[in-house]
């Protein structure tokens, strides 16, 4: 049986106080919202967002969430600086072969593209999929763009939840896989927009 993590006391013992818990599914990851103790910028505290997994150990699926959750790093370690991806503050436990891993990023504000409030902006669009193309152009494909992962905020898209995305650069990826998965890529973007 897994051992039952205390993430909030996890959350506390890196000097972030937990606002509330994103993601509601009982699993072996947790997603919060959490600000700093220490960081604050124009009087408020900063606020950001914390991943945070087990060990892994008894989860039944194929799923693998520290894999994801490495790969999410590598990605915003990759597009570290562009307009668009989350920024990386700190990552603690990657280098463990088990164990807790911690990844706290940025908090974006903004609006969830939904269904019912789809990208209608085109210059806004065209942000987007230019995003959405510079990851293409340097190896990786999204594979979740879906609207849950994509923030606005203003007049800026962020891609959020990289974690499933995938490198042309592995040896089970080929070419042909790859440039069928820039294609869905495209045509989930263009489903998001009005």
């Amino acid at each position: 049986m897994a051992e039952v993590f205390d993430y909030k006391e996890i959350i506390e013992s890196l000097g972030y106080v937990p606002v509330s818990r994103i993601n509601k599914r009982r699993s072996s990851y947790a997603v919060y919202k959490a600000v700093s103790y220490f960081q604050e910028r124009n009087g408020k505290r900063e606020q950001f967002i914390v991943k945070i997994i087990g060990d892994g150990n008894g989860n039944l699926n194929l799923w693998d969430p520290r894999k994801d959750l490495m790969r999410e790093v590598e990605v915003l370690e990759t597009f570290r600086g562009l307009d668009g991806i989350p920024q990386i503050v700190e990552v603690y436990g990657e280098d463990a072969d088990n164990g807790e891993m911690v990844l706290v990023r940025r908090y974006i504000p903004g609006q969830l593209v939904t269904p019912k409030y789809k990208i209608s902006n085109t210059k806004i669009q065209c942000k987007a999929e230019e995003i959405v193309r510079t990851l293409h152009d340097d190896g990786f494909a999204y594979l979740n763009l879906v609207s849950d992962n994509i923030i606005l905020s203003g007049n800026k898209p962020f891609l959020i939840d990289l974690g499933s995305a995938v490198s042309l650069n592995e040896s089970e990826v080929s070419v042909r896989e790859f440039s069928d998965f820039v294609d869905m890529d495209l045509k989930d973007l263009e489903d998001l927009c009005d």
